[in-house]
């Protein structure tokens, strides 16, 4: 099978985002800009929260991946149902909610798992409710992936980082424009 493209739309559930916000719109966006483009989709949903926002969940290709998870990480769930699909990733693109937990949890393990960079977009990443979209939402995320990619690490490799600084594979991209911004 040829590698694609996956989106990946994490926990857009009615428990954390109401149908009609800006955070929904902008997944729209991108999920008809993935289905143009025939990329592989997949909606990764936090466990007992709810379902996928109707807006979202009308749009969704017959082909779509569901993936629950059971924590606020879920890369390693994205990487057990590809490998049992025998889909091979080019790259991620990561929409959904919760910036500073679902979202940079699973693009930080997800980064960890494959060699290829996650890409967030900016303006489809959201904290939930809160009025907390765009730059903002997508720079807490960034931060907090590198945190958690930071905390996870053994006292030798934190040494490492300190005396080298943390080059990390994660991208930033503003939906579907070419400029991209990195963390070296």
């Amino acid at each position: 099978m040829r590698a694609k493209t996956v989106l990946i739309i994490v926990d857009m559930q009615s428990d954390f985002v109401h149908p009609k916000s800006l955070i929904v719109k902008q997944v729209i966006k991108a999920l008809q800009y993935a289905k143009r483009h025939n990329w592989h989709i997949i909606d990764l949903e936090y466990k007992g929260c709810g379902n996928l926002v109707v807006p979202i969940r009308k749009l969704l290709p017959s082909t779509f991946i569901y993936i629950e998870k059971a924590d606020v990480v879920g890369g390693h769930e994205v990487r057990q149902v590809l490998n049992k699909l025998n889909i091979k990733p080019l790259r991620f693109v990561i929409t959904g909610v919760y910036a500073t937990q679902c979202v940079a949890k699973t693009v930080s393990e997800l980064s960890d798992l494959y060699s290829t960079t996650p890409i967030l977009l900016s303006e489809a990443i959201g904290e939930g409710h809160r009025i907390y979209y765009g730059e903002k939402a997508q720079e807490a995320a960034f931060t907090s992936a590198i945190s958690y990619r930071y905390h996870r690490l053994s006292p030798t490799e934190r040494r490492q980082i300190k005396n080298e600084g943390m080059a990390n594979n994660i991208t930033i991209r503003t939906m579907f424009t070419r400029k991209k911004v990195t963390s070296e």
